[in-house]
């Protein structure tokens, strides 16, 4: 027997048991029923509610009598929120999840819970209840989005200044950290920002000699041309080849600098070749795999390269 049946979200709708012929309820006891349907009209016979005969005029419209006495229903409208019909006039109804409260005949409400299903004025001072306790969290949450929206805009607002002095003092420092690097190296163009990278990624090589240096050096020159070989020489002779990290830091401003005056893609083939070129005459280090790496982040390009 069905007397705990559940609707579509898992809640009992009512502790009753429906079949062919008999129905069985809480309020309503045991009643024998029986039902025929001819022609778009239905018949039934209840032995608690007697006879009653009905027609669907329209959608959502139903008309007919019992008992003798004439009624007519109409239910309409999409959502929670409908429009009821019936003989003593037009009201609105909203659904929740407990039943529905009836805004205009509250004593038409009804109120459902763990099965058990109550109409009338006690149903009303429930769903009264619920609403009450809807509108207080809903208010809940408003003033608390409301809290916490004016708290960030007054952070906002109070830290405006210390966030716009920290901008400048950061713009400025950038312009002299590069100033200061187009300065040491002498570059002026793009391909001299080109030869200083090659002769810092020399100078990033672990296990580096003289002649070594001095051998790659002359692979450099051989792929360079004459202005460039110049300020690939000079570069080599300004920076200072006993500190990895000040030279990783002059690299990655070399590659900002080639970057802004040419393109995300010219950058990247640049720092390729650089390191294909090392790759096939010596070795590729730590240290000048690290440089490739911060300078592509630093230029907001990703990707890996594989030892």
């Amino acid at each position: 027997m069905g007397f705990l049946k559940k609707d579509k979200n898992g809640r009992i709708k009512r502790i009753e048991h429906r079949g062919d012929s008999i129905r069985v309820s809480r309020t309503g006891g045991i009643a024998l029923r029986k039902q025929i349907k001819a022609k778009g009209v239905n018949v039934s016979l209840n032995s608690a509610h007697g006879l009653r005969v009905s027609k669907r005029i329209a959608k959502g419209t139903n008309l007919g009598f019992q008992n003798n006495r004439f009624f007519i229903k109409g239910r309409y409208g999409k959502g929670a929120t409908k429009l009821n019909l019936s003989k003593t006039g037009m009201s609105v109804s909203t659904a929740n999840r407990f039943g529905s409260f009836n805004w205009i005949k509250p004593n038409k409400s009804s109120f459902k819970l763990a099965g058990i299903h109550i109409r009338g004025k006690e149903a009303a001072n429930y769903q009264l209840i619920y609403g009450f306790f809807l509108v207080t969290l809903f208010l809940f949450r408003t003033l608390t989005r409301a809290f916490v929206y004016l708290a960030t805009s007054a952070y906002k607002l109070i830290t405006l200044p210390f966030r716009i002095t920290l901008s400048v003092i950061s713009h400025i420092r950038n312009r002299y950290i590069l100033s200061r690097i187009l300065k040491r190296y002498n570059i002026k163009t793009t391909g001299d920002a080109a030869a200083a990278i090659y002769a810092l990624h020399l100078l990033l090589l672990d296990e580096k000699t003289d002649s070594s240096i001095t051998s790659l050096s002359k692979k450099i020159d051989s792929i360079l041309d004459s202005d460039s070989i110049d300020v690939f020489r000079r570069s080599l002779a300004c920076a200072e080849p006993s500190d990895p990290c000040k030279i990783k830091k002059d690299y990655i401003v070399l590659s900002i600098i080639y970057f802004k005056n040419t393109s995300p893609n010219e950058l990247l083939d640049l720092l390729l070749d650089v390191d294909d070129f090392f790759v096939t005459s010596f070795d590729r280090s730590a240290n000048q795999e690290i440089a490739i790496n911060d300078s592509l982040i630093a230029c907001g390009i990703n990707i890996e390269i594989k030892r």
